[in-house]
């Protein structure tokens, strides 16, 4: 029987109350994969919900999204260090061994992009997720449903990576790289340039 736990997570922006459930799970061995992954959110008085259901055979991932009223399959390997989709409030991401996989409640979609070379681990704040690979960032905008990517010209150090509520920043020298998750995309300064 495939291990069967899902994330309940429930924000009530109007009482700025958050509460995280864990459902029971019902016993599985090591080398089962995570069945499911839910993430309902409340926003006044409508009521989204993101669910990522893993298949039986573990080849493929479906997203739900209310919004969009539809399901979505994406058929990917996962990274063998981070084989399940980490879930937020309006968006889901995955980590491929050479690509990164994203999943936006208000598309409905999933959104993939080759990436650089291995991509680290996947950073995530409410309103955007954040990664490298070789030289380039990537970021993903829940709003757009899309991931956008920039080249540094140089290796990437995660510890300039900051990953905010709507905003990715990352510092190199005189350079500042910002990623926009409402506009979806990067945009940079050399601050040595007048």
């Amino acid at each position: 029987m495939a291990r069967q736990q899902q994330w309940l997570i429930q924000i009530r922006r109007a009482t700025l109350a958050i509460a995280v459930t864990l459902l029971p799970t019902v016993p599985a061995t090591a080398q089962e994969p995570l069945a499911s992954a839910f993430s309902p959110t409340s926003s006044r008085d409508d009521h989204q919900l993101l669910l990522v259901e893993r298949s039986e055979s573990g080849k493929s991932l479906y997203a739900y999204s209310s919004l969009s009223g539809r399901w979505d399959k994406l058929t990917a390997q996962p990274h063998p260090e981070s084989p399940f989709p980490i879930v937020s409030l309006d968006f889901a991401v995955l980590r491929g061994p050479e690509h990164l996989h994203g999943f936006c409640l208000k598309t409905g979609a999933w959104s993939t992009i080759d990436t650089d070379g291995v991509p680290s681990v996947i950073i995530v704040s409410a309103g955007a997720a954040a990664c490298s690979a070789g030289t380039h960032l990537y970021a993903f905008s829940p709003h757009t449903g899309e991931w956008d990517e920039i080249d540094v010209q140089a290796a990437t150090d995660m510890d300039n990576l900051e990953v905010g509520g709507n905003f990715v920043r990352y510092r190199h020298g005189t350079e500042i790289f910002m990623f926009s998750s409402t506009a979806g995309k990067w945009a940079s300064v050399d601050l040595a340039v007048d």
